[in-house]
């Protein structure tokens, strides 16, 4: 489905790319839910957002981004299971060692984001058609 029109509180910000409904959690569980995905904010996300970021950060000769297939499964499933139980308890202590321990941001990481920053971080929808309209039509 694509947004043909956004306005007031639904523009601002990070433009949604994607809904499920119903909200009410009654209607939900009796009748189930859609998830709806917006086409043209997708398309557009990926275009202006995700291809340019890519084409810098591929372009590293360094080797500097790598991942090592038969060591990212249980590392991603460690590092969730660490972060979701942090979550569950809502332990602080344990929360502020996490954010200690991993956000941290090498220089070879630092220099790749400096070079992106340029890039948005999120678009700005614009419906020509209905501004269009709206100063046709006051």
């Amino acid at each position: 489905m694509n947004s043909i029109y956004g306005a007031g509180e639904a523009n601002k910000g990070i433009q949604t790319a994607a809904y499920n409904l119903p909200n009410d959690e009654k209607i939900a569980t009796a009748m189930g839910t859609k998830r709806t995905m917006l086409k043209n904010i997708q398309e557009a996300k990926f275009q202006k957002v995700l291809i340019p970021i890519s084409k810098i950060v591929m372009a590293a000769k360094d080797g500097t981004f790598s991942v090592d297939e038969s060591k990212i499964k249980d590392a991603v499933k460690t590092l969730t299971g660490e972060l979701l139980t942090i979550q569950a308890t809502g332990d602080k202590a344990k929360a502020d060692l996490f954010v200690k321990k991993y956000m941290v941001i090498r220089p070879s990481i630092q220099a790749v984001l400096n070079k992106v920053k340029h890039i948005p971080v999120d678009i700005e929808a614009v419906f020509t058609t209905a501004d269009e309209l709206l100063k046709a039509y006051p």
